[in-house]
């Protein structure tokens, strides 16, 4: 079992490399500075947004702060529950 021991050395840093990477990745803002990053309940990733400055062109939504919780809003009045970049869906 002598032989694993320089493995078992190589492991340790890989884990705490990969942890260090994840743990990057999940502090990157989703929004761009200075704009909100969720309306009520939902989050808003960048390329959408809600206010002036803060979305891609044709990926503007609408933030009803009329409503308790606040809603999301697409288009004319379609509620949007949730943003998922990585599935591509609204």
């Amino acid at each position: 079992m002598a032989f694993l021991r320089p493995q078992a050395k190589l492991v340790m840093p890989a884990l705490m490399a990969l942890e260090l990477i994840v743990a990057t990745v999940a502090a990157v803002p989703l929004a761009l500075p200075g704009c909100p990053e969720a309306c009520g309940r939902v989050t808003v990733p960048y390329p959408f947004g809600f206010r002036q400055g803060c979305f891609h062109a044709g990926f503007n939504l609408t933030c009803d702060h009329t409503r308790h919780p606040p809603k999301l809003l697409l288009g004319d009045g379609v509620e949007v529950d949730a943003i998922s970049l990585a599935d591509g869906t609204v």
